[in-house]
């Protein structure tokens, strides 16, 4: 998650420099294991049971910080003469946290993902995990700074802008479902973006798990409540202990298991980040303290429709269009990351 924190709700924004994966470096190309002659599934469960590979080469660091959050601190070092972020721990139980990541991480840069930040190592003895660095905003601070205009009815970032970002996002979440892979937190604070023509960058996946047949990933313990699908965010509210204390009769209490995101949850993230990216401010900011009953709903559009943006999601306008049917108070009847592509696709094509 971009901060950590442990709290039902919160939205830390991205280091002005962080990773991205189609930089070009002496260590780009730095992956994990060998993918090459294993299934999809052996090559997650290979992920899950191995030590993430270290640095190729001794790295230094400095005293540049470029993000904090609950769980880690990021500052900037340099591996063989290119630009790393180093992501450490804070606290004792935030070791576990990294070296997951780490895993994930790994595993996703050997798939060959496209717009997704590079692993470069992970440095057991300090529980460091290391990623490539490039400036740029977050899509959350690039969407908030574009002009507006008095009646607004295409997106602030512009449409060819905001479909081309969509196109490459929607790419991205398209990979990681094909290999087996939820990121588990997204939101436009979780998103780079960097050059010109605008290149759109996937980070953070310290919320993020492999699928793998008989594997029970790690519930999460926070999550974005503003971007969150109904049904995640629900189950996280209502979610018991997770490691409840025994029955007076001795045996184990029977609790539910903390919330875990799914390629569903990953896809209304998804919507919902381009829909900010869209109005240029979170859906739900002007809710306060009651943000959690209008996200719980799961129609982010009819709000937008009521508010002053109403113009840049008519009814029968392209962004309405190409979001219709990501969101809802259930994963089921959401429509796919591949339709929603084709629905970008289709409309990029009309332009």
């Amino acid at each position: 998650m971009s901060s950590d924190t442990p709290e039902s709700s919160f939205s830390l924004a991205t280091p002005p420099e962080t990773p991205t994966s189609n930089a070009t470096s002496p260590i780009a190309d730095w992956g994990s294991f060998n993918t090459r002659f294993q299934d999809a599934t052996t090559a997650r469960r290979t992920a899950l049971l191995s030590l993430p590979p270290a640095p190729p080469a001794p790295y230094t660091d400095s005293p540049t910080l470029l993000g904090t959050g609950a769980w880690s601190r990021v500052t900037r070092g340099s591996l063989l003469g290119a630009a790393v972020a180093i992501k450490r721990p804070v606290r004792a139980d935030a070791v576990a946290v990294l070296e997951a990541e780490a895993r994930v991480l790994s595993y996703v840069s050997a798939t060959g993902a496209p717009n997704i930040a590079r692993y470069l190592g992970f440095d057991l003895p300090t529980s460091s995990l290391l990623t490539e660095c490039i400036p740029g905003p977050t899509l959350a601070d690039f969407s908030r700074a574009a002009p507006r205009a008095t009646l607004q009815r295409n997106p602030v970032i512009g449409l060819p802008t905001w479909l081309s970002l969509a196109s490459q996002l929607t790419a991205a979440f398209s990979h990681l479902k094909t290999h087996g892979i939820v990121h588990g937190d997204m939101t436009w604070n979780n998103v780079l973006v960097t050059g010109t023509p605008p290149t759109a960058v996937l980070i953070d996946f310290s919320s993020a798990h492999l699928v793998v047949p008989g594997f029970s990933p790690e519930p999460i313990s926070a999550v974005t409540t503003g971007f969150c699908a109904p049904e995640l965010l629900e189950s996280f509210i209502r979610a018991p202990l997770r490691s409840p204390p025994p029955s007076p009769g001795g045996k184990p209490a029977t609790t539910a298991a903390y919330p875990v995101p799914s390629h569903a949850s990953d896809l209304y993230g998804l919507a919902m980040t381009l829909l900010c990216a869209a109005i240029g401010t979170e859906v739900y900011a002007n809710a306060g303290r009651h943000v959690g009953i209008y996200a719980r709903n799961g129609q982010p559009l009819e709000w937008v429709r009521a508010g002053d943006s109403m113009l840049v999601v008519a009814v029968r306008g392209v962004v309405t269009k190409v979001l219709n049917g990501c969101f809802g108070k259930t994963a089921e009847g959401r429509s796919s990351v591949e339709e929603l592509q084709a629905r970008v696709h289709a409309a990029i094509a009309a332009l």
